[in-house]
Order: structure tokens, then C-alpha cells, then sequence
């Protein structure tokens, strides 16, 4: 004699928690290894800091970090060319212009940046007088492009913005 409740007997409770333990558990594997390949990847951004600033200008550099723990490879940075006209002042020379537009261009790409690691660019500079290359205070949306090394393909946005990197807000003891 079976037990029942209802019409479900005992050999059914069994079965339901067996098909509920083991689609849990297969939903535990599926979260479980996504987290190690988020938390096991390659992590590239990237800035653009003071290179040098004095009483007249700023000159800048675009900086690119992999703070992942794996190398990355293949990293494109892209923009909008109407951000990029928005960025470029109206005094900036053709030579500043296409070494800018080179590093959002294929020939910009970074081959292999291991983790912990940074490469730089010039990106220019601002003045007060009237030769400038750079508007201050420019946010530059852009698009970051990457790839692991297992082949796994990584995008991520963000905005650059053009200003003294040594005070976030402007203003410093020299």
C-alpha cells in the first residue's frame, strides 16, 4: 500500500524534489562559472591624465589600464566623430588632429596589454592663450573593444573627460 495525499502519492514527492534538487543544482553550475569568468577576465579603461600643467596649459596623455587579472588582447578604443569634433578646438592643427584620430582608429589598436599593466599616448593640450588643441572640460563618450585570450569578445562604455586629472575639481595647492 502506497501513501497518498490527494492524488500524488510518495514515489511522486520523490521524484518532484529529485527534478528540484537537480535543476537547482544545475542553476548553481550555470551561476557558479559565470561568476568565474566575470570575476577571471580581462577589465580595460581608460583616461586621460595630466601629463604636465603649469600657469598657461595642460598637456595630456590618453591612458589605457587592463585591472583584470588575465591579459587582454585586440583593444580598439572608438567615438563618434561628431564627439570627436566637439573635443578638437577650433585652433587645433591638422598634425594633433590626425595622432587623435589615430588613437580611435585601427591604427590606435593595442595587440596585448597583460594584466596590471597601462600604456599611454599624447592626447594634446589646452592653453589659455589661443592654441589650444583640446575644449576643456569636453566629456568624450567612447567605446572600449577587447578580446581574452580564450577568444571571448568584451565591450564597455564610458566617457573621457578633459581635464586636469591632479584635481578633480579644478583647483590644488602647487
Amino acid at each position: 500500500m502506497t501513501n497518498t495525499i490527494g492524488s500524488i502519492t510518495a514515489e511522486d514527492i520523490k521524484t518532484i524534489v529529485i527534478v528540484f534538487a537537480f535543476v537547482l543544482s544545475i542553476l548553481s553550475f550555470l551561476f557558479t562559472r559565470r561568476s568565474w569568468i566575470e570575476s577571471n577576465r580581462p577589465i580595460i579603461t581608460a583616461e586621460i591624465k595630466t601629463h604636465a600643467a603649469g600657469n598657461q596649459g595642460i598637456a595630456f596623455d590618453v591612458l589605457v589600464h587592463n585591472t583584470g587579472n588575465r591579459p587582454a588582447a585586440d583593444i580598439q578604443l572608438k567615438v563618434d566623430e561628431n564627439n570627436i569634433n566637439k573635443l578638437l578646438a577650433r585652433e587645433c592643427s591638422e598634425a594633433i588632429k590626425k595622432e587623435i584620430n589615430n588613437i580611435f582608429s585601427p591604427k590606435g589598436e593595442i595587440p596585448l596589454l597583460h594584466d596590471g599593466k597601462s600604456v599611454s599616448n599624447g592626447f594634446g593640450h589646452t592653453s589659455a592663450t589661443n592654441t589650444s588643441s583640446l575644449n576643456y572640460g569636453v566629456k568624450l563618450p567612447i567605446t572600449i573593444t577587447y578580446r581574452g585570450l580564450s577568444g571571448m569578445k568584451f565591450e564597455t562604455k564610458q566617457n573621457l573627460i578633459v581635464k586636469d586629472s591632479e584635481y578633480f575639481a579644478g583647483s590644488g595647492w602647487s
